[in-house]
């Protein structure tokens, strides 16, 4: 952009005849500018020294400080379950999602942003978006489901609620990074039409959102390190989809000066690494480098100004790090999120009414694990525990004469046998699965020896999943009368739990994740690893858990392009570093048949479908109604049904609407969730449901044109509760 030479002028006489109390980032500030002018003025008036340093961090979670300027230091944080470390600890993202609930995302993201600001962090690494592919991803309780739809409303809800507090999302890892086992080395292989359909809509949607940074992540995709992918950086994510917020790294995930420098990442992070320093910069011989470095500084400037983080004091002192409020909505969260999954003979809710005994059985009963290891950290700020609590402590209120409450241990048979319901937890210590660290998918050993001896004695069993995310359940469920999945589910895990066991909340959660019966059922991601029973290693000479399809431990990291490299930071993963002169690939054979997706495709059924969750209560969905039954481009349909609660106590159910293309030219998968809401009725309320469609709900990637597609023809809308159990249909034509 040119600048007008009057502005040049007033900027000369600013920078030397500013008072001690008004710096030249606030003479800029005050101008009537666009925020892109502002930056470009900013851009401009930096020295080439302060520029280099401006694009890389000054400590591990700090960047931006120019003093001569009077630019502050932004603090960046990572949150995927709160602020780390010392936030208040909320539901995973995985949870959340599983509540189906827009608003109950927004509320979330606009907790944690208050409890950043008043920390003095304005720039949170999160939402995690990548998709739920491989069910053993030791991460996916931080990301948001196997749907791209899910996915993407769920990440816009999120990111306008963060940044409408002036804090900054960070939107990661960019991009189809879906396990943790050799992340620095394994190329994500992806054919441009699966690409575009699953793995890239949740960031589009943080782009239409206005997301103000995206984090690469640390693996490569179709051979070129994600740091280092021109591709994908800038002709795809900048100028396909319009980015206008800076690209950031992954901590300690550059391999390489030029190949990240010339891709169109903007910022290097942390400041150990030293790719983005300013002797390597200068070392650089490539044309417009000084062009490609006020880019980067012009983009971050930008987003800090439009964002409004310049616009106070980094700190806000008038609000609590930590306030009590947080608690209840970090509770109601994790209740909209547990789903209940099986409740053979009502055995829930457990009567408030008549005497009864309950036992809480299991290690992790006493250990409730409320989050995990890795950038998801949150200590729980409850006494005498980090990352767990007693789950005894959220059952407590309900305890009296007539109803007791006790835990016990798996070998108390006679404690076991007395009680009325046995709730048995399952999974893994706080360290079992998270970064760095994926895990099988079926449950420990352990859990599943008590799960069959607890069934034997005693019928009136319900299991607490108490693992991340989805896990085997065909070797036992038909043991037990109830199953519950919890997940990760914040510092008040354990009273919302007891909420929804006792009855006191009628659970709504649904699944984002479809859980299959066999492990063939994951179709050929399954068939992409050997020995998924026995994933974890832990070998001794690493410093981190590191997990292998293979059972042999091994954690590389490579640098430059396009062949793997010893990396300068390599020691500091790995005591006995050993150099690879190949990338592994993992080819995404399966394409967009993914999860229900892919269980359409093979005709079979899941154990528990995408979108199902059972309730204490019943409805009925009818009179589907379209407002149109033919559309063309630039027009809306508006697809509404009635929901009705037809049983005894209030509840929410989640209306689900997929589309199904009938004659297609190209080939298409079954169906496509496209639509969904979550309801809240009275016994004997109805509510008519709304949910909009438009072209864009019908598209497909066409990869000969490079665009997207909408043909002409008839479509089918399903509606119902989960992906297989849609029983109102009907059909529209587009013209």
């Amino acid at each position: 952009m040119k600048i007008p030479a009057f502005f040049l002028v007033f900027l000369v006489f600013a920078c030397t005849s500013y008072s001690d109390q008004e710096t030249f980032l606030q003479e800029v500030l005050s101008l009537d500018l666009s925020a892109d002018e502002k930056a470009r003025l900013i851009t401009n008036e930096m020295t080439y020294d302060e520029k280099v340093s401006f694009i890389r961090g000054s400590e591990w979670k700090v960047q931006g400080e120019v003093e001569r300027l009077g630019l502050p230091p932004v603090h960046f944080q990572d949150s995927t379950m709160g602020v780390s470390f010392d936030g208040t600890s909320f539901p995973s993202t995985l949870v959340v999602t599983a509540s189906w609930n827009r608003e109950a995302m927004a509320l979330a993201a606009e907790a944690v942003a208050k409890e950043a600001v008043a920390r003095g962090e304005r720039i949170i690494l999160g939402p995690g978006v990548n998709i739920y592919r491989m069910p053993n991803c030791g991460r996916n309780f931080e990301y948001m489901g196997e749907d791209p739809y899910l996915s993407s409303e769920m990440t816009a809800s999120y990111i306008k609620a963060m940044q409408g507090q002036k804090v900054i999302a960070c939107v990661k890892h960019y991009l189809a990074n879906n396990q943790d086992f050799d992340r620095h080395g394994v190329s994500s292989d992806i054919d441009e039409r699966t690409l575009r359909e699953i793995y890239l809509p949740p960031f589009e949607a943080a782009v239409k959102a206005g997301v103000g940074a995206v984090m690469t992540g640390y693996n490569p995709v179709n051979g070129f390190p994600m740091a280092e992918n021109k591709r994908l950086i800038t002709d795809v994510l900048k100028n396909d989809l319009g980015f206008k917020g800076f690209v950031v790294s992954d901590w300690l995930s550059i391999y390489s000066t030029e190949g990240s420098f010339t891709a169109g990442l903007d910022l290097e992070m942390p400041n150990s690494s030293g790719y983005f320093s300013p002797k390597e910069i200068a070392a650089l011989n490539i044309p417009d480098k000084e062009t490609l470095l006020d880019e980067k500084v012009f983009r971050i400037l930008r987003t800090y100004i439009d964002c409004g983080i310049y616009d106070g004091p980094q700190k806000n002192t008038a609000l609590e790090e930590n306030p009590k409020e947080h608690d209840a909505l970090a509770c109601r969260l994790a209740e909209e999120g547990i789903i209940l999954l099986k409740n053979e003979d009502d055995i829930l809710p457990v009567s408030q009414t008549e005497p009864v005994r309950v036992a809480l059985v299991g290690w992790n009963g006493y250990y409730l694990n409320t989050t995990t290891v890795g950038a998801c950290t949150v200590f729980t700020g409850r006494p005498g525990r980090l990352m767990t609590v007693n789950a005894l402590s959220g059952f407590r209120k309900y305890r009296d004469r007539e109803t007791k409450i006790y835990q016990c241990p798996a070998s108390d048979i006679a404690s076991i046998k007395g009680a009325d319901v046995v709730l048995y937890f399952a999974g893994y210590w706080v360290f079992g699965e998270g970064e760095a660290n994926d895990r099988p998918w079926e449950m420990k050993a352990k859990n599943l020896r008590d799960i069959d001896k607890i069934s034997r004695w005693n019928p009136n069993l319900v299991v607490v999943s108490n693992y991340g995310g989805g896990v085997e359940t065909e070797s036992w469920i038909h043991k037990v009368k109830g199953f519950i999945h919890l997940g990760y589910a914040g510092k008040w895990a354990d009273a919302a739990l007891a909420h929804i066991v006792f009855g006191d909340v009628n659970p709504s959660g649904k699944l984002p994740f479809s859980m299959v019966k066999q492990w063939e059922d994951f179709g050929p991601v399954a068939a992409q690893l050997e020995n998924p029973d026995k994933l974890i290693v832990w070998p001794r000479d690493t410093k981190y858990r590191i997990v292998s399809p293979l059972g042999v431990g091994r954690f590389k990291v490579f640098g430059g392009d396009p062949k793997m490299l010893k990396s300068k930071n390599f020691g500091l993963f790995e005591n006995d570093p050993v150099s690879y002169d190949r990338m592994d690939h993992m080819v995404y054979a399966e394409g967009r048949y993914l999860g229900y997706r892919y269980l359409d495709k093979a005709a079979k059924k899941a154990q528990f479908p995408f979108g199902f969750g059972l309730s204490y209560t019943d409805f009925k969905i009818d009179q589907l109604k379209v407002s149109r039954s033919s559309f063309s481009q630039g027009e809306e349909i508006k697809v509404t049904v009635s929901v009705t609660n037809t049983g005894d106590c209030a509840g929410a159910e989640v209306v689900q609407l997929y589309v199904h293309a009938v004659d297609s030219k190209v080939d298409r998968v079954q169906k496509e969730l496209k639509g969904f809401e979550k309801v809240r009725l009275e016994p004997g309320e109805t509510k008519s449901v709304s949910m909009p469609l438009t072209a864009d709900s019908f598209r497909y990637y066409d990869t000969e044109e490079s665009r997207w597609i909408t043909e002409s023809g008839v479509y089918e809308i399903l509606i119902g509760n989960s992906s297989e159990n849609l029983t109102l249909v009907t059909s529209v034509t587009f013209r």
